[in-house]
């Protein structure tokens, strides 16, 4: 027999999902008895730059790994009927029960993030380089970041999916450096040689819980693996060592070059997770230009 799933009544999802107050959009579902909850969010900043409907599984409290590949189930089937093309759900990657559920439900798994940490012992000086100059970036910069590499590989699941065009990457990808320019993150800085914009990054600083997370991370092609990235990490590192007790950085598990930068950095291991993806109404654009 079907089991009964209906929609959380507003005042029935303030209550049970009080963290989710900030979002809009929210879908919210319920499963008769105890079994369980769902809720989902529109993805607006990837929605509006993909130009494709997408949602995220924000919360997910099922009775039994039946109880939950049955909310995945609906949830999808009504948010496709609502004009959504993926629903997308994010995994801690110990949590195999689930994985598995979301596989029974018909999710893919489509990316394996990991986080890295260093913890700070105290101020941090940036050793000197003879080739690279960093600096905190200017307008002219920034622009410059964005006709660089906005268009570029970066390493992560949009640059390989045949799901996203890559006019809708870049967009996605010029926007967010437009964004941490313009005070989305606390620091900017570039590095460049002989003058000339080699690379750069930017993070974004808590300051009230002393914390700070890498956000942007890049080399320019052509002076890759000459110690551009290192060389600014330092600076990164020395500047929230008079700020924060903690530093973290995202990064894909398969991205080897990252991880290992980080790690001779001093960072390590924090967090492993699992993103899995539906694709609730296929809209695959051919383009010349997409990365197979």
């Amino acid at each position: 027999m079907k089991t009964a799933v209906r929609e959380l009544l507003d005042e029935e999802l303030a209550k049970s999902f009080p963290g989710l107050r900030g979002h809009t959009g929210l879908h919210a579902m319920k499963l008769e008895g105890e079994g369980g909850e769902i809720v989902a969010s529109r993805e607006s900043f990837d929605s509006q730059h993909l130009r494709q409907e997408i949602a995220l599984v924000r919360e997910l409290r099922a009775a039994s790994p039946a109880d939950a590949v049955a909310l995945l189930t609906e949830l999808a089937g009504r948010l496709r009927d609502r004009g959504f093309d993926q629903l997308l759900r994010r995994i801690d990657a110990t949590d195999l029960p689930a994985a598995w559920a979301l596989e029974r439900a018909g999710f893919e798994l489509v990316d394996i993030p990991v986080t890295l940490a260093l913890k700070m012992q105290g101020p941090r000086q940036a050793r000197p380089s003879n080739d690279v100059t960093v600096r905190p970036a200017t307008a002219a910069d920034a622009k410059c970041c964005i006709e660089l590499m906005a268009g570029e590989w970066w390493g992560g699941r949009y640059d390989n999916d045949p799901h996203y065009a890559r006019d809708g990457v870049r967009s996605l990808r010029a926007k967010w450096l437009e964004n941490d320019f313009a005070g989305r993150a606390q620091l900017f800085l570039v590095g460049e040689i002989e003058g000339t914009l080699a690379g750069y990054m930017a993070a974004l600083f808590d300051a009230a819980n002393r914390t700070g997370r890498l956000d942007l991370v890049a080399t320019v092609p052509q002076f890759r693996r000459r110690g551009i990235a290192a060389c600014i990490l330092e600076h990164v590192i020395a500047w929230f060592s008079e700020r924060a007790d903690l530093l973290t950085v995202p990064t894909q598990a398969s991205n080897c070059p990252a991880v290992q930068l980080y790690q001779r950095a001093g960072f390590v291991l924090q967090r492993s997770e699992l993103v899995y993806r539906t694709v609730l109404r296929p809209r695959v654009e051919k383009s010349p230009e997409r990365i197979l």
